[in-house]
């Protein structure tokens, strides 16, 4: 399964996991990876399929397990929509998916990223009618998570590359220097300042970035 993942190969990982899942079926947590392995293969319906049935278990009922299935619920039931053909999308059940993980979870960044990306999602947002509108939107939601998180350089990368990828260089820097001060790892310094530099084509940059990474690395 190891191998399977560094290759990246992760339809056959996740035929792995629904193996592991089919001999020990009562466990939250193996069927969680289950359908975390589906969501990298980029099978986000068999992954909600595999949420749902994690929720039905009775030992996940009051688990963080729960919590954690809901918040992936709903990112997955947003990716199911969005590559629905456009008459097809379903917006309200992505809104009901993210009010019921809300419930259980109330303070989740992956649902405020979430919100974002359906600020972003052309029809998900009526009132959003041009991409600009959409951007500023998006820019707006980003920028309010970034005190709530200003300590938890996961969530900071997350909004680095949310920014860059919004054309907000300036906030893409002013977080990587957050960052910086905060990462006691010139290794994943390295590799947020190649990914930066990467998504602006810069790709000497991020050749140096990561080549700066790689000497830096504990042997």
């Amino acid at each position: 399964g190891e191998l399977l993942r560094q290759l990246n190969q992760w339809d056959q990982v996740a035929a792995v996991q629904d193996q592991l899942v089919a001999l020990n079926p009562m466990n939250p947590q193996t069927r969680f990876a289950a359908a975390s392995a589906w969501s990298r293969a980029n099978q986000p319906e068999a992954a909600v399929r595999r949420l749902n049935d994690l929720l039905r278990l009775d030992s996940a009922a009051g688990s963080d397990w729960k919590g954690a299935a809901k918040v992936a619920l709903s990112r997955e039931v947003y990716r199911v929509n969005a590559t629905r053909p456009e008459g097809e999308r379903n917006w309200s059940e992505v809104d009901a998916a993210i009010s019921d993980a809300r419930d259980e979870v109330p303070a989740s960044w992956q649902l405020e990223l979430l919100e974002a990306d359906l600020a972003l999602t052309a029809g998900a947002r009526p009132s959003l009618t041009t991409e600009e509108q959409r951007r500023a939107r998006a820019l707006e939601l980003l920028r309010a998570m970034e005190p709530q998180h200003d300590a938890d350089v996961d969530v900071l990368a997350k909004l680095a590359i949310g920014y860059e990828r919004l054309g907000a260089s300036a906030d893409a820097d002013r977080v990587l220097k957050l960052i910086e001060s905060q990462s006691k790892s010139p290794v994943v310094k390295s590799l947020m300042r190649a990914e930066l530099a990467q998504l602006r084509q810069d790709v000497a940059s991020a050749r140096n970035a990561l080549e700066s990474g790689l000497s830096s690395a504990p042997p």
